[in-house]
């Protein structure tokens, strides 16, 4: 049978108290236990040695606190989750925090889920927060009725709840990166495909990513005093219409013999589509027009050509978006961060 190992276990063979373990133990300073480095490394030794598992319950109960965070995330951003959990999860349990990790499809999925986590009496919540696809609205002001006051908030991939903190991707100098270097490459009639609804980021402050794509290309083409030109295709669902709404595109443009040096997509999806397209109606990739993605898809290494793209870094964003609820927690203050994406380029440029 399985034997588990205290604090009292610990402070016999040290030879020391087990306030003195604690204190040693937990990283922390006392104002009436002291601790010497030689001491506290002597007493992590033995712990690890007798496989220490700390009492995160009882923690907790002293702590006054759960030792939970709550992780509520829209489920359209699913590419996102694997790399995403996994960098929060490791920054989170260096203190010994376990995230509730819930998908929402719908608004009434996400407030479901809060309620969940408010119930828990989680310390603290990130959120990537759901909205419409069609008319670009959040459910900002149910939400903000709901939280406790003073609830740490950090939220993910979007910048929706006012006043939260936001770990965001840098959207804007990744275009800004992919249409200078196209330009340093020669091409000068660049395209961008983008949905009907992005040019509502700069006026309602919605759909800001796709808004902040655009921002990224228009400041690479008035740098070298080129025009832009955007076409755009109906919002819907990226997964099951993007794909053939950038062919269409593509299409009307062989139709009217307007073909462009390049065209830069805000989703692989849209990419996928075009370089359809251009195989159907022998248009040669890279020599008669590029093509670049934006999310790094496992699929970019898997057509032909293969497919330049842009990684979000999702992992950097999970980490970067656990580190900061902590220091939240704890008192601290902290800045909003934007991760920088890594561009691949492949045959398609």
């Amino acid at each position: 049978m399985k034997t588990t190992v205290t604090l009292k276990d610990i402070a016999k063979l040290a030879g020391v108290s087990a306030p003195v373990v604690s204190v040693a133990l937990s990283g922390t300073k006392s104002g009436t236990t002291k601790v010497t480095e030689e001491t506290r490394e002597r007493i992590i030794k033995i712990a690890k040695e007798l496989n220490y598992k700390p009492d995160i319950f009882g923690r907790s109960l002293k702590m006054k606190k759960s030792l939970l965070i709550g992780v509520l995330l829209y489920d359209v951003n699913s590419r996102f989750f694997g790399p995403f959990i996994h960098g929060l999860q490791k920054q989170l349990s260096s203190e010994n925090y376990a995230p509730i990790i819930l998908s929402h499809a719908t608004k009434e999925e996400q407030r479901h889920n809060l309620s969940l986590c408010l119930d828990r009496k989680v310390d603290g919540l990130i959120m990537n927060a759901w909205i419409d696809e069609t008319t670009g609205k959040t459910d900002y002001e149910y939400i903000e009725k709901q939280l406790p006051q003073n609830l740490p908030l950090v939220e993910v991939y979007g910048q929706y709840q006012p006043g939260s903190y936001r770990v965001n991707v840098d959207n804007m100098g990744a275009f800004y990166e992919i249409c200078s270097t196209l330009i340093q490459k020669g091409y000068r009639d660049i395209v961008m495909i983008n949905h009907e609804g992005y040019t509502l980021g700069e006026s309602l402050n919605t759909f800001f990513n796709t808004w902040q794509n655009f921002k990224g290309y228009q400041c690479a083409m008035s740098e070298h005093n080129l025009p832009t030109r955007v076409l755009t295709h109906p919002i819907g669902h990226k997964n099951s219409g993007w794909s053939r709404c950038s062919y269409e595109l593509i299409k009307s443009l062989v139709k009217n013999n307007d073909i462009p040096d390049a065209i830069v997509c805000i989703d692989d999806v849209q990419a996928f589509g075009v370089i359809q397209a251009c195989n159907e109606f022998n248009i040669k990739i890279p020599e008669d027009m590029a093509v670049t993605g934006f999310d790094d898809s496992p699929f970019c290494t898997v057509v032909s050509p293969l497919l330049t793209s842009c990684n979000v870094n999702s992992g950097e964003v999970g980490r970067q978006a656990g580190s900061a609820l902590l220091k939240l927690i704890s008192g601290q203050k902290v800045k909003n961060h934007l991760v920088k994406p890594e561009v691949f380029w492949r045959e398609s440029t």
